[in-house]
């Protein structure tokens, strides 16, 4: 599979890693403030992902290589 595609199926899936976590952002949602700074460097990880990630690669059971994967806070 071709790089870019590869670059497009990590930004699909960062985006919806990203979409999971959008309420943690919504100023009223019951979470710590200390957590809720938890969530923000993650999803700043995940919105850096791509340019951190140049060499990735997808196989053809749709897996990613070469991509590490920021850890949720839990």
């Amino acid at each position: 599979m071709s790089d870019i595609k590869a670059m497009n199926y990590l930004r699909a899936k960062r985006n919806e890693k990203l979409a999971e976590t959008d309420h943690y952002m919504i100023s009223d949602w019951p979470i710590t403030d200390e957590k809720r700074e938890e969530w923000k460097i993650y999803r700043q990880k995940l919105r850096d992902l791509p340019s951190n990630s140049e060499e990735a690669k997808r196989l053809e059971d749709g897996s990613l290589i070469n991509v590490t994967w920021p850890t949720k806070p839990t």
